[in-house]
């Protein structure tokens, strides 16, 4: 062990002697910018003020009949602009406007008419932010593409900057601010960016200012269980627990699936298809969003009967089955849907997990096809591609991250509907830190590059807030996900800057040696990268180490002062640190069980309520 901790220590060290950098001015928990925050340098018009002597003439204008997305963008804006000016921005609507008004402008309004966008260049997710007169309009193909604008315009009026929740900055006391020549054209690398993280799955508002969808009630259309669901389509109903209860003659040869070949059954699989069609009716006509997901259950393991079998021995892949089905319920639906006349393009996906990753595909000149033609997923089906058994601490373009990658790449021969779920913690345990931070930008760019159009990067969403500088990753996420080739050193400066403030120096320096051990630990000592693995092994965490990072803690503690927002902040970051103590080093401690209440007192009070993704914090040592 000695020698282990020798170089542990070699490595921080040389670490921190190529990495770690001298502490920059500014941060204060949020009220500083982040020293490197890009400033703006848009034109001034000469003579036009937004802003002058702490007054405006200028209001919001949005559409009559707006929708909530709009209205959101509006208010978000207006909330924001108090906050850097004290002045109450009006909000008007289309019908109040005036020509001798002054406006920033969302969406389709009468001065917005010269300002033309298009799907070709924006996609659904883009806007433009053009200076037009005296107005500055603000436009898009979809109505988050507004929103998402509402905080560009705020980044460059009043460099704000959103990283965690409660944790922005923007500037304040604006008593003057010039119009600007605005002639901006952005558009999100990936389209769609589902919050799948502690801070935002669940509260639109952290979702939204991290410029990211709350996936349930912005993209998908509302089904159970949303992605692993398959039971419930063809369900007979509920039982006293929520379950659903499903007819044996449905059910794969292991029970946890179904059997999409209706166990060669011709009447069996054409009931499961109508009960599926029924619950896809049903589900649609209760939204009007356009997406849904035919998952599978959350469980490894395929139907064995002969049926399938024969398809899977034919066409290749055990996915083979999950396509002809889906092919048969897209046909089905398609007829429903002409019928039905409802105005709007509806998609269906299925789930490429565990067993069915592997799509039905060979290569010929380099090149994927499918195997058959019949096993081309139809127009309007695409593929949810979850590759949960991936090492997400490694580069995709890895050896050990082979047939991910391959399988991602194969399936633009299937398919031109594309959405990717990527991992980003352990599940068995949310204490144990988890490196997908390095190697995130060769997943994010891979998953681009293969058409991918959707990002769903699952960490620990099912509590408020995760431990082990999590926020700074849940912030990474965000950033790259609009803007894959953004600089993650900046970045992360910036991040330390304003989300610890004066307190940023010793708890970068944590920052910087967490990341060298989970890199020795994953490349030395072989510790697994599974997030389904049990890692909570006392030879990754050895004490002096753990001891050395609550010194950083208090020091952070001190650095703080009475500031006792950043405190709770410093807090959040001890709870692995602790876990790791209880668990492998004071078990014998006299007051063991006090100690064990105050950490789990101390968790709930920084938003930690559980230790795994299925057990409670209060049961965190049993």
């Amino acid at each position: 062990m000695k020698k282990i901790l020798c170089l542990i220590f070699a490595l921080l060290m040389m670490f921190c002697a190529v990495s770690c950098k001298p502490e920059a001015p500014g941060g204060e928990g949020g009220n500083e910018p982040g020293t490197g925050l890009e400033q703006d340098n848009t034109p001034v018009v000469d003579g036009k003020w937004i802003v002058k002597e702490g007054e405006t003439e200028y209001y919001i204008l949005i559409p009559d009949n707006a929708s909530a997305t709009i209205q959101n963008a509006a208010t978000e804006l207006a909330f924001f602009f108090n906050k850097a000016t004290n002045i109450n921005l009006s909000t008007k609507t289309n019908s109040e406007y005036s020509q001798n008004g002054k406006y920033i402008s969302f969406g389709n309004t009468t001065p917005s008419s010269s300002v033309t966008v298009t799907k070709e260049e924006l996609g659904t997710q883009g806007f433009k932010i053009v200076t037009v007169g005296d107005n500055i309009i603000v436009k898009a193909v979809g109505d988050h593409g507004l929103l998402w604008g509402s905080y560009e315009l705020l980044t460059r009026m009043f460099n704000y900057e959103y990283y965690a929740k409660d944790v922005y900055y923007i500037d304040t006391k604006v008593a003057d601010y010039p119009l600007k020549s605005y002639n901006v054209t952005d558009r999100p690398d990936i389209e769609v960016r589902a919050v799948a993280d502690s801070q935002g799955y669940s509260n639109s508002e952290v979702a939204h200012r991290l410029r990211q969808f709350q996936v349930y009630d912005e993209f998908l259309i509302p089904s159970h269980a949303a992605y692993h669901n398959s039971f419930y389509y063809v369900m007979d109903g509920l039982d006293a627990n929520n379950k659903p209860i499903v007819p044996s003659r449905f059910l794969a040869t292991n029970l946890k699936q179904l059997c999409f070949t209706g166990g060669g059954d011709p009447e069996v699989e054409e009931e499961m298809l109508n009960r599926s069609l029924n619950y896809l009716i049903d589900a649609i006509s209760k939204s009007d969003k356009s997406d849904i997901i035919l998952g599978v259950m959350d469980e490894d393991g395929w139907c064995q009967c002969s049926a399938c079998d024969h398809i899977i021995q034919e066409y290749g892949a055990k996915s083979a089955t999950m396509i002809l089905f889906i092919n048969k319920l897209r046909d089905k639906l398609d007829a429903y849907l002409e019928q039905a006349q409802i105005g709007r393009e509806i998609n269906i996906y299925y789930t490429a997990y565990f067993d069915i990753v592997q799509p039905p595909v060979h290569k010929e000149n380099g090149e994927y096809v499918a195997n058959d033609v019949a096993v081309k997923l139809k127009d309007g089906v695409g593929v949810l591609f979850a590759p949960i058994n991936s090492n997400f601490t490694q580069s995709i373009y890895d050896k050990v991250n082979e047939a991910t990658y391959e399988q991602l790449k194969s399936l633009k021969a299937i398919t031109k509907k594309l959405l990717v779920w990527t991992y980003a913690c352990n599940f068995t345990d949310f204490f144990a830190p988890y490196d997908s931070i390095t190697y995130m930008t060769d997943w994010f760019e891979a998953i681009i590059d293969n058409n991918g159009t959707y990002l769903f990067n699952q960490g620990r969403h099912s509590q408020g807030n995760s431990s082990q500088f999590d926020a700074l990753r849940q912030y990474l996420v965000a950033k790259l996900g609009w803007d894959v080739k953004a600089d993650v050193n900046k970045l992360t400066n910036n991040f330390f800057d304003v989300y610890f403030g004066k307190a940023k120096a010793p708890m970068r320096q944590m920052y910087d040696e967490l990341r060298t051990i989970m890199r020795f630990n994953v490349d030395v000592l072989g510790m697994s990268s599974g997030v389904l693995a049990e890692v909570a092994k006392e030879e990754y965490w050895p004490e002096n180490l753990l001891n050395s990072w609550m010194e950083l803690i208090d020091k952070a503690y001190e650095l703080a002062g009475d500031d006792e927002v950043l405190k709770v902040r410093i807090l959040r970051e001890s709870i692995f640190v602790r876990y790791y103590q209880l668990k492998f080093y004071m078990s014998d401690s006299e007051n063991i069980e006090d100690l064990r209440q105050q950490f789990i007192k101390d968790a709930m009070l920084a938003g930690i309520e559980k230790s795994s993704e299925h057990k409670a914090i209060v049961n965190a040592f049993s």
